[in-house]
């Protein structure tokens, strides 16, 4: 840091003044944007995702009632992060690893969120939540019933699944509903189309087509 002479004029010693300030001002930016790096790492958990990437896997874990395959499925989501696992199995386990180090108290916390970032985790848990379940329940619907649903069935569905104690809406209209079919099978890798229909086979037509 420069002195000041004392012998210089008003202006010289303003100015050098003025400079003085300007080299404090960039040594506390400086020291600030290394506490926050700091404080940065200090928040990050041991198994490579952020804070909220973590209580988001937890909350879908409680809110499923515990369901780690559909946590692990989120967990899996994260790509970007360092927490990679290669099969479903070790995404379970790392997601019942998460769940214990949360505080005593994160369960009763996400049932009865208060405070608006938990109330956005909530929210996106649930809704997680009911996307798979709806992917589920349209697979049923393949299989055992040989029926390809709509777009606003689907949509009607993950309504319902959404908001469990509340009626689903009765103005989804088309469009929206196919906006929404859109961006739910890019995330599920659900393949749209038509089934194709034929008349139920016999029991032993079955059999000699398997052999």
């Amino acid at each position: 840091m420069a002195a000041i002479v004392s012998g210089a004029a008003p202006s010289s010693r303003v100015e050098a003044l003025r400079r003085q300030c300007r080299e404090v001002s960039s040594d506390i930016q400086l020291l600030a944007d290394r506490a926050k790096k700091a404080r940065k790492g200090a928040e990050q958990k041991p198994f490579g995702l952020s804070p909220t990437a973590e209580r988001l896997v937890v909350g879908v874990y409680v809110l499923s009632d515990y369901n780690a395959t559909q946590a692990a499925q989120k967990l899996m989501s994260f790509k970007s992060t360092g927490a990679s696992c290669s099969t479903l199995l070790e995404a379970e386990r790392l997601v019942e690893d998460i769940f214990m180090s949360m505080p005593d108290d994160f369960v009763a916390i996400i049932l009865c969120a208060e405070d608006p970032a938990t109330k956005r985790i909530a929210a996106a848990a649930r809704s997680y939540i009911a996307e798979s379940r709806t992917v589920d329940g349209v697979e049923q619907q393949n299989l055992a019933r040989g029926v390809a649903p709509s777009s606003v069935a689907a949509r009607i569905q993950f309504e319902e699944l959404s908001h469990a104690h509340a009626p689903a809406s009765s103005s989804i209209g088309l469009r929206g509903a196919r906006q929404w079919a859109r961006r739910w099978s890019r995330r599920w890798a659900v393949k749209r189309g038509n089934l194709h229909r034929q008349e139920p086979l016999d029991t032993q037509v079955l059999v000699d087509k398997a052999t």
